[in-house]
């Protein structure tokens, strides 16, 4: 085991209408974990409570610990103001997934500037006191397929159809080729060619570009964001969906880390939610099978993206190390893949097999650590030994 993998840990306080946890039973989950497991972040966040994060951050100051506020850019912030939800092809705004309390999918436009600007204020209204050596971004991109079959294809607001005018992006025929897809009954009704360099590409030229419009969109907005962010914290980092699930969201991985000093690619191998791999590959396949069979639509898109066989549902420990490395080579910014080891009935059944089946690779691969999620809070006791096992004497550091 190499002895400079970090660990980082993460902790869902709740939504933005209260904390669900006080800082006391926080500090006292994170002391039993550094029993076996030496910290070398949280990320902590974001129900508005300041006097919470006070008291962990003065903790983990103490520890030598760093502290990344979690915070939600283009979902969750309508419970302060209003925003530009995203517009679906048919001119309406698209469904929300529930998933649990506190937890919103309701999307917003990253295109808007004003939607853009909200999110600045409604940090400087609310967060800016909040104690904290770095910034960590969530939802920092357009919907996917657990919004619906329309989700995927957004957004239509009048920002983005001017935009996409720009871009030599024909609408009324890109909403044709849109229609097409979802009446398809083929079982590849996307078109997809290639999972090359971590992104999708497919045949149908507007198809192409409409998703590289969708890329260029969230990374434009990030931009901006993250240079907002860092003019308050030392350090910046991206939650970011696993591919080639992320490129269908507007995330190009790749050019993300650009931005970012970490990133943490979600590769939820056995959740059944919003940025489980095994979940958002069923919608994919529920939403565009139509009239033929499911597991054919699954099966092709799964042949293209390099997932093996008799590993399709979990993505194979092979793919993982691959994956990681080809992130860690570019060495544009810290690669920190989260894997779940949380327990929910139902939609996280993580025992300690799956983990320690996750950390060995990722222990072995090129990747700077690795992030225990999404809420250390929800993991039973025995999940954790499982990451003990293999990160045993585990050391932090101090320098990127």
């Amino acid at each position: 085991m190499d002895n400079d993998k970090r660990v980082m840990i993460q902790i869902f306080t709740g939504g933005f209408k209260g904390n669900i946890i006080e800082s006391a039973e926080i500090i006292q989950r994170i002391e039993s974990i550094r029993k076996n497991i030496d910290i070398y972040g949280v990320i902590i966040g974001w129900a508005d409570n300041k006097e919470l994060y006070s008291k962990v951050k003065d903790y983990l100051t103490e520890k030598n610990i760093k502290m990344y506020y979690w915070f939600p850019v283009f979902s969750e912030l309508g419970f302060y103001k209003k925003f530009q939800q995203v517009v679906d092809y048919t001119g309406e705004t698209i469904e929300n997934y529930n998933f649990q309390e506190g937890e919103d999918f309701t999307f917003y436009c990253p295109n808007c500037k004003d939607n853009i600007k909200l999110v600045k204020d409604i940090y400087n209204e609310h967060f800016i006191d909040i104690p904290a050596d770095g910034i960590f971004l969530d939802k920092i991109r357009y919907p996917s397929f657990s919004n619906g079959d329309k989700g995927i294809f957004t957004c239509f607001c009048e920002d983005c159809k001017e935009k996409m005018e720009q871009e030599g992006i024909d609408v009324e025929e890109l909403k044709e080729q849109i229609v097409r897809i979802t009446k398809d009954n083929t079982i590849n009704p996307f078109g997809i060619v290639s999972s090359h360099d971590l992104k999708i590409q497919f045949k149908n030229d507007i198809i192409e570009k409409f998703y590289k419009f969708k890329k260029q969109s969230v990374y434009n907005s990030l931009k901006n964001i993250t240079k907002y962010f860092k003019g308050i914290y030392k350090e910046v980092g991206l939650d970011i969906f696993a591919p080639p699930i992320a490129y269908f969201t507007g995330q190009d991985i790749l050019e993300l880390m650009e931005l970012a000093d970490f990133v943490k690619p979600m590769y939820y191998r056995k959740t059944n939610a919003p940025a489980g791999i095994p979940f958002e590959f069923d919608k994919y396949a529920e939403y565009f099978s139509n009239n033929i069979d499911k597991k054919g639509v699954k099966d092709t898109l799964l042949n293209i993206c390099g997932v093996e066989k008799e590993s399709r549902y979990t993505y194979s420990n092979c793919l993982l190390m691959k994956q990681l490395n080809k992130l860690s080579e570019k060495n544009k910014c810290h690669i920190y893949p989260g894997i779940e080891i949380n327990f929910k009935k139902n939609i996280a059944e993580i025992d300690m097999n799956y983990i320690q089946s996750s950390v060995g690779t990722i222990s072995k691969s090129k990747a700077s650590g690795i992030v225990l999620s999404w809420d250390i809070m929800s993991a039973p006791m025995e999940n954790i030994y499982a990451v003990s096992n293999d990160y045993k004497g585990v050391k932090s550091l101090d320098s990127k």
